[in-house]
C-alpha cells in the first residue's frame, strides 16, 4: 500500500510536470507530446488508484477469513452486513483525496484541449477527449462500490489473495483497456473523429454500466446470502448451498 501512495505522489508530480510543460512550450511540436505523456500518466494514476481501492477492500476481509475471524463473527449475534457497510465507508474514505486528485486532473486536461498549441479544434475529436476525461471521472464513483462488494465476494469464494484481486479487478480494468486498443486501432487505420466518438461514448457508457451490474450482483447475493455462503466457504465447500446459482464452490 505504501509503495501505491508513493507511485501515486510521484506520478501526480510527473502529471504537474508535464502539463505545465505542456501549457509553457512555445509550439505544438513541444505541446502535444507533454500533453499526450501527461494524458497517459493520469491513465496510470487511476489504474494505481483502483489497485489501492481493491487492496485495501479485499485485504483486511482475505486477512480475518483465513486467520479465523470470520467463524468467531458467526458465532456472534451481530449482523454481518453492518460491518461490510462499514468497511465499505472505510475503503471509500480511504480513497476519498486521491478521488478528487484524479479528478482535478481530468478537469486539467479536459480544459487542455482548448489550447491552440494543441490544434485539437474538431467537435468530433473534443467529444472523444471529453468522453475519456468525463468517463474516467464518472469511473472513480462507479467503481468502488464494484470493487466492495464482489471483492468480498471472491474472499468467500477463492484461496488466493492474489486471484481475488485479479477477479476483482478484471470488470473495472478491462473496459478501459479495450478503449485504449480502439484510440490504437483508430489511429492504426485513420478513422475520423466523427467515426470515433459514438464508439467512444458507448465503451465508457458500458464500462459504467458493468460496473453497476457487478456491484448490484454482488450485494445481493450478499445481502441475502452471506452468513451461508460464509458456512459454505469455512467448511471446504462441502455443505450443499441453499441456493446453488448464486454460489461457486472455493478455488484452490
Amino acid at each position: 500500500m505504501a509503495a501505491l501512495d508513493w507511485a501515486f505522489v510521484l506520478g501526480s508530480l510527473a502529471f504537474l510536470g508535464f502539463q505545465a510543460a505542456a501549457f509553457v512550450l512555445p509550439d505544438r511540436n513541444g505541446a502535444i507530446p507533454a500533453f499526450i505523456t501527461a494524458m497517459l500518466i493520469a491513465y496510470g494514476l487511476h489504474v494505481v488508484v483502483k489497485i489501492r481501492a481493491t487492496l485495501a477492500a479485499v485485504a483486511p476481509w482475505f486477512e480475518e477469513v483465513h486467520q479465523g475471524g470470520l467463524e468467531l463473527l458467526l458465532s456472534t449475534p451481530l449482523n454481518p452486513s453492518w460491518l461490510r457497510e462499514g468497511h465499505g465507508v472505510a475503503t471509500r474514505h480511504s480513497i476519498v483525496a486521491h478521488r478528487y486528485i484524479l479528478t482535478a486532473f481530468n478537469l486539467i486536461l479536459y480544459f487542455s484541449i482548448f489550447d491552440d498549441d494543441l490544434d485539437i479544434k474538431g467537435s468530433g475529436i473534443r467529444i472523444v477527449f471529453l468522453s475519456i476525461f468525463l468517463g474516467g471521472i464518472a469511473s472513480l464513483w462507479a467503481d468502488l462500490p464494484a470493487i466492495t462488494h464482489a471483492g468480498f465476494l471472491h474472499v468467500l469464494r477463492l484461496r488466493k489473495l492474489g486471484n481475488v484481486v485479479v477477479r476483482t479487478l478484471l470488470p473495472i480494468l478491462l473496459p478501459p483497456w479495450l478503449s485504449a486498443l480502439a484510440i490504437f486501432i483508430a489511429a492504426t487505420y485513420h478513422f475520423t473523429e466523427r467515426d470515433v466518438a459514438p464508439w467512444f461514448i458507448t465503451l465508457h457508457l458500458c464500462h459504467l454500466g458493468i460496473a453497476w451490474i457487478t456491484a448490484r450482483r454482488a450485494n445481493q447475493i450478499l445481502s441475502q446470502n452471506l452468513r451461508p455462503l460464509a458456512l459454505h466457504f469455512l467448511d471446504g465447500g462441502k455443505t450443499v448451498p441453499p441456493t446453488a446459482p448464486a454460489f461457486a464452490p472455493p478455488r484452490t
